[in-house]
């Protein structure tokens, strides 16, 4: 593929008004047009870096192929492809940052006397969770009923996959979402017979306290873990929730989240609960 096509810009306009802020939007459409008024015949490959210097221009065309991809006009390799090209220069050169050890975890683990703050640190190792999504769990656990696979597209509950499960959550906070959460069967089950309450600032300040490692580096480590696995990018960014284009009404979706089912209960978890190694697994 030499040139990106353009996509109808009413329905790009449509797709893309599902996931952006309104105002957002107004400056999403204001480069499309003028990159579509630029190339009319679709934008050649060969622009795309110099494209990607720019802002918005790289916003756009990383857009437009999400959703080249989620249509079914581009292949996912097509689409990461272009995503590459689209990259933002300074990528090239930015530092990696230390790798989180699961030692570091389970150091903190002892130091988490609280069975509130401990369940929430595994939660977070398991899920991949943000802080406030693993609150949020805890605190809604109780109410969780088992669904089919097809009803947890919408609805809230869980799904049981052997000695995993997926809770559909289904939680969004303005930009950043929550669908779904894979975590073992006994973690849920334990949660559910506790009933507690949590909040995601009471568990942060309190790790702080307690010289536990920051919440969020518990999600770096979850990611790191499927990354050592070689699970694929479009598997890990939706197991984590994190922005790739892809939502429910997507053709690929099912798809996509049904790979992610059998990874997590085949691959993922046996590896996490293999790594952490707790006694009695909790």
């Amino acid at each position: 593929m030499g040139t990106l096509p353009w996509p109808p810009r009413d329905a790009f306009r449509e797709w893309l008004g599902q996931r952006v802020h309104p105002r957002t939007l107004r400056d999403y459409m204001l480069y499309y047009d003028r990159l579509a008024a630029r190339y009319p015949g679709g934008l050649p490959l060969g622009a795309v870096q110099e494209l990607a210097r720019q802002k918005w221009p790289r916003y756009v065309v990383r857009k437009v192929a999400q959703y080249l991809w989620a249509t079914g006009v581009i292949s996912l390799e097509e689409k990461a492809r272009i995503e590459y090209l689209a990259r933002a220069p300074k990528t090239l050169e930015a530092p990696r940052a230390p790798r989180v050890t699961v030692e570091e975890l389970r150091l903190s683990l002892s130091r988490l006397r609280d069975a509130r703050y401990r369940l929430a640190y595994l939660v977070m190792y398991y899920s991949g969770a943000r802080v406030e999504e693993a609150a949020r769990l805890i605190r809604i656990a109780g109410e969780l009923e088992e669904l089919p696979r097809e009803q947890a597209l919408r609805a809230v509950g869980y799904v049981r996959l052997g000695e995993a499960v997926r809770v559909a959550m289904h939680y969004n906070r303005g930009r950043k979402r929550c669908d779904h959460l894979w975590l073992p069967h006994w973690l849920l089950e334990e949660l559910r017979s506790h009933g507690l309450e949590l909040s995601a600032r009471a568990l942060s300040t309190y790790a702080r306290r307690h010289g536990a490692m920051p919440p969020k580096l518990v999600r770096k480590l979850h990611y790191q873990l499927m990354e050592e696995l070689e699970v694929d990018k479009e598997i890990r960014d939706l197991i984590q929730n994190r922005p790739s284009g892809l939502s429910v009404g997507d053709i690929h979706y099912s798809r996509v989240l049904y790979r992610a089912d059998h990874e997590y209960e085949h691959h993922i978890l046996p590896y996490l609960e293999q790594q952490l190694n707790l006694e009695g697994g909790d």
